[in-house]
């Protein structure tokens, strides 16, 4: 997979990703949390399909990526990833949908959504 800075191009990263594999990724901060005193788990993240190569027809329509939202618990705040997974677990995955030409978040949570709207995650823009 390759990735490229869109800063010019409303900002993130572009990812190619493709031939059966997918793009696992983490903002490259960790938090140190005490394992008791987690009620729920909530991640976010916004995609949209770029035009890679502006010389080049627009392909975008023929798209068929699909993206959603996990997160994982990580042994350590300095672990690094390893194969057979012992320096980290998925927590869960969110509900997948197809990547646009628009922007979309792409979420997961833990919590009931009674739950979630009597404790909303602190989200900043």
């Amino acid at each position: 997979m390759t990735t490229k800075d869109e800063a010019n191009n409303g900002g993130g990263i572009s990812v190619t990703a493709g031939n059966g594999f997918n793009y696992h990724f983490w903002s490259g901060q960790r938090a140190e949390m005490n394992p008791n005193d987690i009620a729920g788990v909530y991640s976010v993240f916004q995609a949209r399909l770029v035009q890679d190569d502006l010389t080049k027809p627009d392909d975008r329509a023929q798209a068929h990526y699909i993206a959603s939202g996990g997160a994982d618990y990580w042994r350590s705040q300095d672990a690094g990833w390893a194969s057979d997974w012992s320096n980290n677990g998925g927590i869960n995955g969110g509900r997948f949908k197809t990547v646009t030409n628009d922007w979309k978040s792409f979420s997961m949570e833990t919590l009931p959504a009674d739950q979630m709207i009597a404790n909303p995650p602190p989200l900043t823009a």
